[in-house]
C-alpha cells in the first residue's frame, strides 16, 4: 500500500512593510526547506522549518527591493 509520510508543502506570500511575508503550510512535525531564486535555475535555501502547527510564517529579510524573485518549499528528510 501507499503511505503519505507528510503533506506536500504549500507556500503563499504577501508584502508586509516592504518585505515578503511567506506562509508555509504542511504536516506538523515535519521539516521543510524554503528556497529562493531570481532565475528559476539556481536555488538558495533561505529557511528550514520544522512545523509545530499546520503552518508557520516568516519574512524574507534578504529581499530589500522587489526584483524578480521566486520561492519554493520542499519536504526535507
Amino acid at each position: 500500500g501507499f503511505t503519505l509520510e507528510a503533506l506536500p508543502s504549500r507556500l503563499s506570500w504577501r508584502w508586509i512593510t516592504g518585505a515578503p511575508r511567506l506562509e508555509l503550510a504542511g504536516s506538523p512535525g515535519h521539516s521543510y526547506i524554503t528556497e529562493a531564486s531570481t532565475d528559476l535555475t539556481s536555488w538558495t535555501p533561505i529557511a528550514t522549518n520544522r512545523l509545530t502547527h499546520a503552518s508557520t510564517t516568516f519574512i524574507d529579510v534578504d529581499l530589500r527591493t522587489p526584483p524578480s524573485r521566486f520561492y519554493r518549499a520542499l519536504n526535507w528528510r
